[in-house]
C-alpha cells in the first residue's frame, strides 16, 4: 500500500470520528465545561507532534514547525485568556488556528514533491561539494586607474607580482 494510500484511509478515519466527537459532546455539554478546552490543549501537542515529525522525516524542511509552534503557543494563550478577555481570547484561538492549519497544508505540499521521487537531500549535497565551470565569457579585465595619467607609480596591470614590487613600484 503506499504512502498516498495510507493517508486517505486515516483521514477517513479521521473525519467521521471528528464528527461524532462533536456531536456526542454537544448533547453531553462538554465543551461548555470549565477543563473541556485545557484538556484539548493537553492533546493538541501530542497530536501535532504526530502529524508534523513523520512529514518532517520525509522532507527535512523546518519552515512547518515556523508556522505550527506560533499557533500552538497562539491556541495556549487562547485558553489562558478566556476568562479575562474572552472577545480577544476567541480572536487569539482563531490565529493559531489559522497557523496550525498553514502548518499542516505546507507539510502535506512538502510531503507530495518528496512523493514524486527526487532526493532533496543528494540534491543538497551535490549543489554544495560540484563546482561550478568558469564560462567562458569571464575574463579578466585590465583595470585602469581614473589618475594614472598624473601619477607614474600608479600600475594599469591587474596583478601586482612581486617582482615589479621590487622593481620600484612600492
Amino acid at each position: 500500500m503506499s504512502a498516498q494510500n495510507k493517508k486517505f484511509r486515516a483521514l477517513s478515519l479521521v473525519r467521521p470520528s471528528t464528527a461524532t466527537l462533536q456531536t456526542w459532546s454537544d448533547r453531553l455539554g462538554l465543551c461548555y465545561h470549565e477543563m473541556f478546552h485545557e484538556i484539548l490543549l493537553g492533546i493538541l501537542p501530542l497530536l501535532a507532534v504526530l502529524a508534523f515529525i513523520p512529514g518532517y522525516r520525509q522532507h527535512r524542511k523546518l519552515a512547518v514547525f515556523y508556522w505550527a509552534l506560533p499557533g500552538i503557543i497562539a491556541l495556549a494563550l487562547g485558553v489562558l485568556l478566556t476568562h479575562e478577555t474572552p472577545v480577544f481570547a476567541t480572536a487569539v484561538t482563531v490565529l493559531g488556528s489559522v497557523l496550525l492549519v498553514r502548518a499542516h497544508l505546507l507539510n502535506r505540499k512538502e510531503c507530495a514533491c518528496c512523493a514524486t521521487g527526487h532526493d532533496h537531500q543528494r540534491a543538497t549535497r551535490l549543489a554544495k561539494v560540484t563546482p561550478q565551470p568558469l564560462k567562458p565569457t569571464m575574463r579578466l579585465k585590465e583595470v585602469t586607474a581614473p589618475n594614472a595619467s598624473l601619477d607614474p607609480k600608479i600600475t594599469t596591470s591587474p596583478i601586482t607580482t612581486a617582482s615589479s614590487l621590487s622593481e620600484g613600484h612600492n
